[in-house]
């Protein structure tokens, strides 16, 4: 929702279209998904994040899988136009792990660096 919202105030301000792709959506929590912060960062810390899933969910390397999907059609699709691409944060994670083609514990390490911040602008 909140990211639909940034969508659409963006558009407007800028006269873009907007597509949705619902490569773009937030990680899925499995059966963490409305449950409290405390209980996804203790079974995430206690996991290994790029494998292990929780129930009903998806761990990073199901996400990289998706984004990687969502680039490779857009590079082909819209290659040397400009593109704006609004998504949560694990997902734009992923495109920064794709395109500067990190490791697994390069991701892990400089994660807090990668990850953008709320209403943050990045060129890949």
């Amino acid at each position: 929702m909140r990211c639909r919202q940034t969508a659409k105030l963006v558009a407007k301000e800028l006269d873009l279209k907007i597509k949705f792709d619902k490569r773009l959506r937030e990680h899925n929590f499995g059966i963490f998904n409305g449950a409290s912060v405390r209980k996804w960062i203790n079974f995430m810390i206690s996991h290994n994040r790029f494998r292990v899933r929780p129930q009903k969910g998806e761990n990073w390397t199901d996400i990289k899988k998706r984004a990687r999907s969502f680039l490779k059609e857009i590079e082909k699709k819209y290659r040397d136009k400009r593109i704006l691409i609004i998504s949560h944060g694990d997902v734009l994670l992923s495109f920064h792990w794709i395109i500067k083609t990190l490791s697994n514990k390069q991701v892990l390490k400089n994660r807090n660096k990668i990850r953008l911040n709320a209403g943050e602008l990045r060129k890949l």
